[in-house]
């Protein structure tokens, strides 16, 4: 087995994250110090559909499969992170991850998240400015496709607040 990863390995890695990519060093490197290095072997489950979320991942190597109700949706590699949404949200897990080959990740624990959002507001700010313009993207594509009323999701919200 490799090394542990060392601070700045992890920073980099974290770095790579799309929701982490505008933080600045020390904001980076305060979500190295609360990650935890796991190194899964092949074929191991490490979560399921419907468990409680306390932790959010990122995948340093390996690959795994994502299903849900047996039926692969899709897989995470190097790179990609997972499971921020039901962490956040305090919500259970919509899918099951299982390993393809031996994976290593960075395992981020809520409680130390929260702890280190309260010494870092900055995150709290730039997580809500990532999550606003996912949605935009989401409210977008429904826009594109007009249902048949002949208005879009977007006007409808609009007219919500009018």
């Amino acid at each position: 087995m490799e090394e542990k990863l060392s601070l700045y390995e992890k920073i980099v890695h974290i770095h790579k994250v799309d929701i982490f990519k505008t933080l600045d060093i020390n904001e980076l490197a305060a979500i190295a110090g609360i990650s935890e290095e796991m190194v899964y072997p092949e074929a191991k489950t490490f979560f399921f559909e419907g468990d409680v979320s306390e932790t959010m991942y990122i995948a340093v190597t390996g690959q795994l499969k994502v299903s849900r109700n047996n039926t692969e949706l899709g897989r995470f590699t190097s790179g990609d992170s997972f499971g921020l949404s039901a962490f956040l949200l305090d919500d259970k897990r919509l899918v099951t991850c299982t390993t393809l080959e031996e994976t290593r990740l960075l395992v981020i624990h809520k409680r130390e998240f929260e702890e280190m959002l309260m010494e870092y507001p900055q995150i709290s700010l730039e997580l809500a400015r990532i999550q606003a313009k996912m949605l935009q993207r989401l409210l977008d594509r429904i826009d594109s496709s007009k249902d048949t009323k002949g208005y879009a999701l977007g006007d409808f919200f609009n007219r919500q607040n009018r």
